[in-house]
């Protein structure tokens, strides 16, 4: 008989009813294929600590945004048209065991390309190439560490 895996994965609703994906890499199994959030549970691991390990892992984003003891998601994902991209940063707050939601002023759009965030002392921080004066709108070429905070349940860009 063969070894049993357990997965842990995740549909990303935003409050305006967008389903996000994350896209795999080009390598490995099922290369550029859109997936959900999430991954293997490892031993010892309820299956919420392995979303909450996982989303870590590959969006770098988990931590307490509000100094209320729970942990907030910050994920930055990328809307992509036919003659456009723009790239946005979404808090989801803990509602329930296991469940997240969105609020009305949860979304922040960022200027230019941008990373994954990383959360510190409840700060967001996400590295950024914006345009400077003079760039065409393809290439971004100032490279800054974007702040954003979230507080009364608005996010907003510390300057």
């Amino acid at each position: 008989m063969g070894v049993i895996a357990h997965f842990a994965d995740c549909i990303v609703v935003t409050h305006d009813n967008k389903i996000l994906l994350q896209q795999r890499p080009e390598t490995g199994a099922h290369p550029g294929a859109l997936c959900a959030f999430g991954g293997h549970v490892e031993d010892g691991e309820t299956v919420i600590q392995a979303l909450v390990r996982e989303i870590h892992e590959e969006l770098g984003a988990v931590g307490d945004l509000n100094g209320d003891g729970k942990d907030e998601v910050a994920l930055v994902w990328l809307t992509m048209g036919p003659t456009y991209w723009r790239n946005t940063l979404t808090v989801f707050t803990p509602v329930a065991s296991g469940e997240y939601t969105t609020e009305n002023d949860s979304t922040f759009s960022l200027i230019g390309e941008a990373k994954a965030p990383q959360i510190k002392d409840g700060v967001i921080l996400i590295e950024q190439v914006v345009h400077a004066e003079n760039d065409p709108i393809c290439c971004p070429t100032v490279q800054k560490t974007g702040k954003y905070k979230w507080e009364n349940k608005k996010l907003a860009e510390v300057k």
